[in-house]
């Protein structure tokens, strides 16, 4: 069963999609989405907060929410694009340490909006640019959402998996980074020890369905890490 929220956050986004509401206007108040949708006012800020951080409205304090402007089309969700991550190419190849089936911890049900127990598979890979490791993967998904997975698609592309046999459409996700001590994968593949830092990206990526189909770290060596973003005025306006 969808949770109430998550059946709010579509709605409202499909809603902002269609172009009910423009760039730069004001939504209507948590109140009156409460009493539009017959749930709490609570109910409402977690659809709205997921909004806001997949980059599709913004909050000015004490005004409210509004609708962010976007560049890209009204069908394209506006948080950061990730099809490109996992794309076959003939120079990355990757080492599977780990591809099992596992049931899912409370912790990650919680992050994946799924029960705890259910299955999911827990991957552990290398990536490899030019036979020399850049990355370190770790990765669940859930099977009921990615079913079917083989081995041969996590040491190819996950994605490539997604989009040309399931026939399902990957559309964002939502980013965090910082920088963290190796573990005892990233030390055995980057020569690091305790002293050392890797660059973290931990992801929650999304379907076209507003489904999350993954939670991923991804540990990269610092020397090629390179993240760039645009800086958007109306988050810093009072």
């Amino acid at each position: 069963m969808i949770p109430k929220y998550m059946q709010v956050y579509t709605e409202i986004k499909d809603t902002i999609q269609k172009g009910s509401y423009s760039a730069n206007e004001m939504l209507p108040s948590g109140e009156e989405f409460a009493k539009q949708y017959a749930c709490s006012v609570l109910t409402v800020k977690k659809a709205l907060d997921r909004l806001v951080s997949e980059g599709v409205i913004v909050r000015k304090r004490g005004l409210g929410s509004f609708v962010k402007k976007c560049r890209t089309g009204p069908d394209r969700m506006q948080g950061v694009p990730v099809i490109g991550r996992d794309l076959i190419r003939e120079e990355v190849t990757s080492v599977v340490e780990r591809f099992e089936v596992v049931t899912c911890t409370a912790e990650l049900a919680d992050k994946m909006n799924i029960q705890a127990g259910e299955f999911v598979y827990e991957i552990e890979r290398i990536r490899l640019y030019k036979q020399e490791p850049r990355v370190v993967e770790y990765t669940w998904m859930p099977l009921q959402i990615i079913p079917g997975l083989q081995r041969r698609d996590v040491e190819t592309s996950i994605y490539a998996y997604i989009e040309k046999q399931l026939h399902r459409h990957i559309q964002g996700a939502h980013l965090s980074f910082q920088a963290v001590r190796p573990q005892a994968l990233e030390k055995k593949y980057f020569h690091m020890n305790d002293n050392d830092f890797v660059c973290q990206v931990e992801e929650l990526a999304y379907l076209d369905t507003s489904e999350i189909f993954e939670y991923s770290i991804a540990r990269h060596l610092p020397q090629y890490f390179h993240f760039e973003t645009n800086v958007i005025k109306e988050l810093y306006d009072n």
